[in-house]
């Protein structure tokens, strides 16, 4: 394009562009909140509520990626052949697992370069507009919700908090999913349970919450503290969205093409780099024949994920500056929200293979269709120490220690996870998400973590103020091959055969100092200047953490780190080596 860019710049400048000019998200949105507080006698009554209302939430369809292809084995495996499985290198019918292609919603390259250079529209925005479709979301959206809270002062030493929450959203758009869907009307033709209708998520939910504490001896040295709520989770629009788009009249899909083996299935005779690509849909409206299309719907018992959280706790005031208090905290998750694949692999064929077949006379019509469905259970438990000692009101220190236990199906505990998930044993409704090896620690689970700050005055007025964090080292789950369904991996087999277990393995622990010193030199007038310096990662220590490549089956970098603590690039919370900066304040 660049090279015709002096004879058709604005084509060039269209065609260039239109990859982010046509990903358009328009959002109205109308927010009315109000929280009011009034104090009568020993009651101290808070209410309110808010509703915001979204008459337009969506966009316009650009094609996210064009598709991707994956194969069995590392590159360098395959290259030099080191198992066996490829004589031919690179050039080895088969070697490819997976390719998934996706639509192109925003029409025909070709055909809107003809348009323009045989003197047809020339404005980069109607170009947008004819060959692009313009797609909703769900709207229109609502969520809705109200609270009434009273802390009631029983006594002086004794004060309880009652409350209670009501809350109602809608991101679904129940209407238009029911009669539009393609996945769902798919699933009820061929008399699927999973097409036989939605569900109509709950408008009364409502959370009550109590709490309570209690001065022991009046003196407010030792306070008990207790609370227990009832929480319900309002879904991501991510896990709505992406369903809600198979009502549109033009909607995106994604083709997937799975070899369960190398040179087994439809990708057999597949040569890299000879063979062609399969040609992405253009526009399309329906799912097309022998698309092996993936398709999103909703489990027909689905409900509002919940939590249940209690808390209890004990403080200690030793002298006026110095404070020991102990947590407890149990939060017990159910129904979190997971997708499950009703179509995957088993021996060798899709199982909705025949139902297709027989009905559309198309055994490959559908590929992976993945139903939002209310399986998740979760729990976590953990102890709180804190203890706090003040020198003066700008001098002090506290140290914290949490023993902690996190755990959930599929290593889950966020309730709406809006993403597919694979079980290790597939099955026609899902998979057994709740074997034993489907349950284990969170990506996030630290048995211990203890962590140190302080803030110290030195003579010659010099400041000091270290942090220190120790952590255990997080999980990560260590896999033995790819699943034959091609959306998933399988876990490393245990001493008795079954799965090792979800995050099996562990990193690495957390050792992490900072420091920041400060000299501040006094003016004329009470004008300051402070003069500073800020040390990260004093240890000079790569915190990998459970940042670990898990794959057996690529044994180049097996167990080996691939990242760091803290974020892309490990620098925005966690340097990945020691930093230093310095500054100056100037006070006046």
């Amino acid at each position: 394009c660049r090279a015709r860019s002096r004879d058709t710049p604005r084509l060039c400048s269209c065609l260039e562009d239109r990859s982010f000019l046509l990903w358009t998200d328009l959002d109205n949105k109308l927010e009315l909140r109000d929280d009011f507080s009034k104090q009568i006698g020993r009651h101290a009554l808070k209410f309110g509520g808010r509703y915001i209302f979204m008459p337009i939430f969506g966009g316009i369809f650009g094609s996210p990626s064009p598709g991707n292809i994956t194969f069995f084995d590392d590159p360098s495996v395959i290259l030099h052949n080191t198992n066996g499985k490829y004589p031919q290198g690179f050039l080895t019918p088969g070697i490819v697992r997976q390719i998934q292609v996706v639509s192109q919603t925003i029409g025909d390259y070709s055909s809107a370069e003809k348009s323009l250079l045989s003197g047809g529209p020339t404005d980069c925005q109607r170009l947008q507009t004819s060959d692009c479709a313009r797609n909703d979301w769900g709207s229109p959206n609502f969520n809705a919700g109200a609270y009434i809270q009273d802390d009631f002062r029983m006594s002086p030493r004794l004060t309880l908090n009652v409350g209670v929450r009501f809350d109602a959203y809608r991101y679904m758009g129940s209407d238009t999913f029911l009669n539009r869907s393609r996945s769902l009307k798919i699933l009820k033709a061929i008399g699927s349970p999973y097409g036989r209708s939605i569900p109509n998520l709950p408008y009364k939910e409502v959370s009550p919450r109590l709490g309570m504490a209690w001065d022991l001896k009046g003196d407010a040295k030792d306070v008990i503290r207790a609370s227990w709520g009832l929480f319900y989770l309002q879904a991501l629009q991510e896990s709505f969205w992406v369903r809600n788009r198979e009502n549109q009249d033009i909607i995106m899909i994604t083709n997937t093409i799975v070899d369960p083996a190398v040179g087994v299935g439809p990708l057999a005779n597949f040569v890299l780099g000879q063979t062609p690509l399969p040609a992405p849909p253009l526009a399309p409206r329906e799912f097309p024949a022998g698309g092996r299309t993936t398709g999103y719907t909703y489990d027909p018992n689905l409900k509002d994920p919940v939590t249940y959280q209690t808390h209890v706790g004990y403080s200690h005031s030793f002298l006026r500056d110095t404070v020991l208090s102990v947590d407890y905290t149990n939060m017990l998750g159910r129904r979190g929200w997971q997708a499950l694949d009703l179509n995957p692999i088993i021996n060798g064929a899709r199982v909705l293979s025949p139902a297709t077949n027989a009905t559309f006379g198309d055994p490959n019509l559908l590929g992976p269709v993945y139903t939002m469905s209310p399986v998740n259970r979760s729990q976590y438990d953990a102890l709180d120490v804190h203890f706090e000692r003040r020198f003066s009101g700008t001098a002090g220190f506290q140290v914290n220690y949490t023993l902690g236990w996190a755990r959930g199906h599929q290593g889950l505990a966020d309730g709406n996870y809006p993403f597919g998930v694979y079980t290790q044993v597939p099955t026609p409704d899902g998979g057994l998400w709740n074997a034993p090896w489907e349950y284990g620690p969170t990506a996030v689970d630290e048995r211990h973590r203890i962590t140190w700050a302080g803030v110290f005055a030195l003579p010659f007025r010099i400041q000091v103020s270290p942090a220190f964090t120790a952590a255990s080292a997080r999980p990560y789950t260590q896999y033995r091959a790819p699943n034959p369904s091609g959306d998933g991996l399988l876990q490393i087999l245990g001493p008795d055969g079954k799965p090792a277990g979800i995050n099996n393995a562990r990193g690495i622990p957390l050792y992490n100092f900072n420091a920041r010193t400060t000299k501040e030199f006094l003016l004329p007038n009470e004008l300051k200047v402070s003069v500073f310096a800020e040390f990260y990662n004093i240890l000079n220590r790569a915190n990998f953490g459970n940042q670990f490549f898990g794959n057996a089956f690529s044994p180049a970098t097996y167990n080996k780190p691939s990242g760091y603590l803290g974020g892309l690039g490990a620098t925005s919370t966690m340097p990945n080596s020691f930093q230093v900066q310095f500054g100056a304040r100037f006070s006046f």
